[in-house]
């Protein structure tokens, strides 16, 4: 890599950390019954919470990366910098000018305004902290400044790894489809942008696999194997268009439907009976497999590395799950939301506990 090339990113990424980061606070009062959660001391690391006219979630974000450390999202100097990453990069601005959907991906993944695509490693990394870890963990495998563990941070990457290649892997195009449709302009720009897409997301996976073993954990791997067959059961599921976009299947009659059968298992397949035909069900279901479940097993794997009991690995991991909510409407949103709040005062207080506690009342602001 060149030396003007190398200065060049360097400054792109300072001017992106300090895009998100030059927001001072977050609120300590808010109304409602969160407003105690949101409430910190101002002896607490970073300020998590101060006072600010409305919730925001780049604010929450920021706060929150402050209390583990540092950024968590494996856009981090070092992947930039490595040749692999700068190469694509200039692959990509061979794409500009199309409307390949990776371009879209890639802007995303950078900066989209919510950061939602960067916040899946740093959830995991609270809910570490938050947690805590047994007194057993040798002082070498500790990260003292920011409460975790060097191996839960290795995780995190790894799951936002995992996310960021499925997205990638999203993009591809159906170029038949496209024929059949006599959509002929600009042919090769998609067929290239689909190598790209292609390539790109199998990087991503195959460095995740091999940080993966480096954790040198098998339960580990087993349960974060699985998550990666539910993104891939997602994409197979129900009916879809041209372009693989999940389409809603034919709504049954309520003597049509069969008994929904509960979803209780960890590293088993998530069960279908009773979910096709159901709109609330179906929904769920899909984003379950295609992001709930690769979030809650992260960090039930966090608490496995950290000798937590099974039990509240799994209470984490059914957290995760019902925390997104259904957005359909908004009122199942806030009562999802209030589930994972109640779910989060099973945890120890702490900075960490009301990161968390800021980023769902930031959610829930964003649909009000």
């Amino acid at each position: 890599m060149s030396f003007s090339r190398l200065c060049h990113l360097r400054c792109a990424v300072r001017c992106d950390l300090v895009k998100v980061s030059s927001s001072s606070a977050f609120i300590a009062k808010l109304g409602g019954p969160c407003a105690k959660e949101l409430s910190t001391s101002s002896t607490q690391r970073g300020s998590v919470a101060q006072h600010h006219s409305k919730p925001d979630w780049n604010r929450a974000v920021s706060e929150a990366e402050k209390i583990v450390g540092y950024p968590t999202s494996f856009l981090s100097l070092r992947w930039i910098l490595s040749d692999e990453i700068a190469n694509v990069a200039l692959h990509l601005r061979k794409l500009v000018g199309s409307n390949h959907p990776l371009l879209k991906t890639a802007k995303n993944l950078i900066y989209n305004g919510k950061n939602n695509m960067q916040a899946w490693g740093l959830i995991v990394l609270l809910v570490s902290k938050a947690a805590g870890h047994s007194p057993e963990i040798p002082d070498m495998e500790q990260d003292k400044a920011a409460g975790v563990l060097h191996s839960q941070r290795a995780l995190a990457e790894v799951t936002e790894m995992i996310r960021t290649s499925h997205l990638v892997h999203k993009g591809l195009v159906n170029m038949n489809a496209r024929q059949r449709a006599s959509i002929t302009e600009e042919p090769d720009d998609m067929m290239f942008g689909n190598k790209i897409a292609l390539l790109s997301g199998d990087y991503l996976l195959a460095n995740s696999c091999s940080e993966l073993a480096n954790l040198r954990n098998q339960e580990l791997v087993e349960l974060m194997s699985s998550a990666v067959r539910d993104l891939a059961e997602a994409e197979f599921m129900g009916e879809r268009d041209d372009q693989n976009n999940p389409l809603p299947s034919r709504p049954l009659s309520k003597e049509e439907r069969e008994e929904p059968t509960e979803w209780d298992c960890i590293l088993e397949p998530l069960p279908m009976r009773g979910v096709l035909g159901t709109a609330a069900r179906e929904w769920a279901a899909r984003h379950v497999l295609a992001a709930g479940a690769l979030l809650g097993k992260s960090c039930s794997a966090a608490l496995k590395l950290a000798g937590h009991d099974a039990h509240m690995q799994t209470q984490l991991y059914k957290a995760v799950l019902e925390g997104d909510g259904l957005e359909q409407t908004k009122r199942v949103q806030h009562e999802h939301i209030a589930r994972a709040r109640a779910q989060l005062r099973s945890l120890p207080p702490g900075d960490a506990r009301t990161a968390l506690a800021n980023i769902l009342v930031a959610m829930h602001q964003d649909h009000y």
